[in-house]
């Protein structure tokens, strides 16, 4: 009798260790409860979410871009759809809110990188010879683009009585077009060796550049209630020393490494040198103030200019 109550508590015990290892399990792959800690975690959602939603607009015919855009609002903290299931979570970025990332500043990493990565492979597609050729057209068409789009949302947004400052700073969020989604869209269209597509990028470079110098104006204004002359024209040379050197300086410079390195016939070594000059020139315009598109754009043009771009254009492209 007792050998047999001792059976029976013992199949108790397995049964509940059973069952509290079941649980667990469960527990850990639960998506609504999965284990936010990690940055392969936050990958793993970000990559199937994206990899469902774009499927889906590519079934109904929609432009992928679209579908991006949708997955990241859904993966964003903002987002309504998680806000019946998981707690407030701040994670380590600067936005609050309900997410299911733990890390909102992973959100900007993946973004950088992406835009580093799509505007280098475009920039491969522009040697110097074609930009050359739209230059002055840009220069103009963006500048009064721009300007002309800045001025019509400042009288719009005052008009609706908005005061000068709030319409003012309106104008200039909404005259910057974004330069990853239109060259996304034209790439998709397959519309980006075109003549006008050139054109269309030139103008978008050319309005990065006039943005940042609008930031540093509206930032001033916003600090000290005046436009600093000062800072305003050291980024305006510091934009122009930069694409001025990379077309001078930077055309005898890089061409000829990236060459030499293909020389090894080692697709892995250039590979490494091709991302090396796009994220090392993409740092380097962020360090000046400018934009890592600007700067991933113009180590592509470097690189088209090597005997190698159309090699390495098929080792980096995204």
């Amino acid at each position: 009798v007792k050998d047999f109550f001792l059976q029976i508590q013992s199949q108790d015990t397995v049964q509940s260790s059973l069952s509290e290892n079941i649980s667990s399990f469960v527990e850990r792959v639960n998506p609504l409860q999965l284990p936010h800690e990690t940055f392969v975690t936050d990958l793993a959602i970000i990559m199937i979410l994206a990899a469902i939603v774009t499927l889906a607009f590519f079934k109904i015919r929609q432009p992928l871009i679209i579908g991006y855009l949708f997955a990241g609002m859904l993966i964003g903290p903002l987002s309504p759809l998680w806000a019946s299931f998981l707690p407030e979570n701040s994670g380590t970025g600067t936005i609050t809110g309900i997410g299911i990332l733990s890390d909102i500043s992973a959100l900007n990493l993946f973004a950088d990188i992406g835009v580093i990565l799509l505007l280098f492979v475009i920039g491969i597609e522009f040697p110097f010879a074609k930009i050359r050729s739209i230059g002055r057209v840009a220069i103009g068409a963006g500048t009064l683009g721009l300007f002309a789009t800045l001025a019509v949302v400042f009288l719009a947004a005052s008009a609706l009585g908005l005061n000068f400052m709030d319409s003012l700073f309106i104008a200039a969020a909404l005259s910057i077009s974004s330069t990853a989604i239109i060259i996304k869209v034209l790439e998709d269209a397959g519309k980006i060796k075109k003549e006008s597509s050139i054109l269309v990028l030139g103008v978008l470079i050319v309005e990065d550049v006039i943005a940042v110098i609008l930031i540093a104006s509206l930032e001033s204004i916003a600090l000290v209630g005046t436009v600093s002359v000062e800072s305003v024209v050291l980024v305006a040379l510091v934009a122009s020393g930069l694409i001025i050197g990379t077309f001078t300086i930077g055309r005898r410079a890089i061409p000829p490494l990236i060459d030499r390195v293909a020389s090894a016939e080692n697709r892995e070594i250039l590979l490494l040198s091709v991302l090396g000059v796009c994220f090392g020139y993409a740092l380097l315009a962020n360090v000046v103030g400018l934009s890592v598109a600007i700067g991933a754009f113009l180590a592509g043009v470097l690189v088209a200019e090597s005997k190698s771009s159309e090699v390495s254009k098929i080792l980096s492209s995204p």
